[in-house]
């Protein structure tokens, strides 16, 4: 990774229509003279799934939304930089670490619940977010996961009730959504805008 050693990254938020908030980054590798700006959008209407009627997340959940859509934009800008292949490969090497073969999985995902429950994480809460019915149902990669949560939890970069706050999409994994939350509350602003066209950043990055 040391091929990638000065690369600017920023993030801010471009639209909120009221429905959806819309997060723009830009990563450049100063080295390779290579800029990538990409955008993501995540939605601030909750409840058509619950059946209870939909509402808009209030304005602390909007923050929270805010910041987790720019940090998943600058992972996505990031990556376009940084190929996701080595980032993969190094990720499935740590993850074979963490978790082991088989035959300690069960026993490992045992413990480990039990941490995140003594850390306050909620039991039923868990089992619905990874849509389980029991614990028995919990996969390796499940397991990753929850070793993930257990790690930043440790460290104090989230909150117990931070955890499974965010509703889940189902095209990001758990262990990314960990990653944006973490990310979220470290992500660097623009102070200056950012030409979609071009990509061309006008001004300075403010940390």
């Amino acid at each position: 990774m040391n091929a990638w050693g000065h690369i600017e990254c920023a993030t801010r938020i471009v639209d909120n229509d009221g429905k959806h908030i819309t997060a723009e980054a830009a990563a450049w590798d100063i080295q390779q003279n290579v800029k990538v700006v990409m955008q993501n959008k995540v939605s601030i209407i909750f409840g058509a799934k619950s059946g209870k009627g939909n509402y808009v997340a209030n304005a602390d959940m909007q923050t929270m939304l805010s910041n987790a859509a720019a940090a998943k934009a600058l992972r996505n800008a990031i990556f376009k930089v940084i190929p996701k292949a080595f980032v993969d490969s190094i990720y499935k090497k740590a993850v074979n670490f963490a978790i082991g073969d088989t035959k300690t999985v069960n026993a490992k995902l045992t413990t480990v619940i039990d941490k995140l429950v003594k850390m306050g994480v909620n039991k039923e809460e868990m089992l619905e977010y990874f849509g389980h019915k029991n614990l028995m149902e919990f996969t390796a990669d499940d397991l990753a996961s929850l070793i993930g949560f257990g790690t930043a939890l440790k460290e104090g970069m989230i909150k117990p009730e931070e955890v499974f706050s965010i509703e889940k999409d189902v095209s990001e994994s758990a262990s990314d959504k960990l990653n944006d939350l973490i990310a979220s509350k470290k992500a660097p602003k623009l102070d200056s805008p950012v030409n979609i066209e071009t990509g061309e950043i006008e001004g300075n990055y403010a940390s």
